[in-house]
């Protein structure tokens, strides 16, 4: 899909972001395999959970400029979670869940 004028025109990755989502609704944005098999979830639906997750950000006091700790598996939810981080003005720290306790205690 060739960007529209909403995407070209915006002015931050989470406006892009809900821009293609406007955009591309229900078409499947991600596939991820869940108990033995592939899942779609929708450009609509990742943009309403990553609002739902920029909301909740905001109701807990985080501001613009906060920093938040992401920690876990490349996965949809992952996603959902840096959308919203970003939604809320904030930066997301990513943290793998690899990584030793005392690499995540100096990242964090």
């Amino acid at each position: 899909m060739a960007p529209g004028p909403e995407m070209k025109n915006a002015r931050s990755v989470i406006a892009m972001f809900e821009a293609q989502a406007a955009a591309a609704g229900s078409r499947a944005a991600t596939r991820q395999k869940m108990g033995g098999r592939w899942v779609d979830t929708s450009w609509a639906d990742l943009a309403r959970r990553a609002r739902a997750v920029a909301d909740g950000l905001a109701s807990l006091g985080v501001r613009r400029g906060d920093r938040v700790a992401i920690i876990g598996e490349s996965t949809t939810d992952w996603m959902v979670c840096d959308l919203g981080v970003l939604g809320a003005g904030a930066t997301a720290v990513p943290i793998y869940q690899s990584n030793k306790a005392h690499e995540v205690q100096y990242i964090v």
